[in-house]
């Protein structure tokens, strides 16, 4: 299995004679006669079930959190009549392919812990690649996460502070002071008790 160098795009055919996986790719790559001919755009969301919150993935990026449902948006201005392809490939897999013209969507499920997704897009204006490496997957949601993974330290006022001080102040001053007279009637017991022996 080998890695795309860099600076260099492979079309698909190079990709298969070559035995380059997509999803080993480190960059994204376009190969296009002229790069002003077309653009690609895909952009990822995420949601966990029955919560409004999204989570996103910005191009190329790894190690953003996801929940597990996702939606795949794809954008292509090919032209009128010229249909553009897309794969999608999850941990070296292919999870799915289809063809569109200018835009479209495809959801999915995340299983998975942590994924490795790669996406290619593909016409016969050229082909450009994404890849998101070591993508953690939340099977629950972000706040029960963070709440599980930092325990919430309590927050204590500084009148609180000292309001404990002077109480651990005066508990140490009644110790020293029950020590003292405990001390001092101890010395005075044994004194009377040496006098008493010696009037003996």
């Amino acid at each position: 299995m080998q890695v795309f160098p860099l600076g260099h795009a492979y079309t698909p055919n190079e990709l298969k004679e070559k035995n380059i996986a997509y999803f080993l790719s480190i960059q994204n790559n376009i190969s296009t006669p002229n790069s002003n001919e077309t653009i690609y755009y895909v952009e990822i969301t995420s949601q966990f079930p029955g919560q409004p919150q999204m989570l996103t993935i910005p191009e190329n990026g790894s190690g953003f959190f996801m929940y597990p449902y996702w939606t795949f948006r794809f954008f292509s201005d090919a032209g009128p009549g010229n249909l553009t392809t897309y794969t999608i490939y999850v941990n070296g897999l292919l999870l799915h392919s289809g063809s569109f013209s200018f835009t479209t969507s495809y959801s999915v499920n995340m299983s998975f812990n942590m994924v490795n997704v790669s996406i290619v897009l593909q016409s016969s204006k050229g082909v450009q690649i994404w890849n998101y490496h070591m993508i953690p997957i939340l099977h629950t949601t972000m706040a029960n996460y963070y709440k599980a993974q930092y325990t919430e330290k309590p927050i204590y006022t500084l009148s609180q502070y000292l309001e404990w001080g002077a109480k651990i102040l005066g508990a140490t001053i009644l110790i020293l002071i029950g020590t003292y007279y405990t001390l001092i009637k101890t010395y005075i017991k044994r004194k009377s008790e040496n006098v008493f022996n010696l009037m003996k």
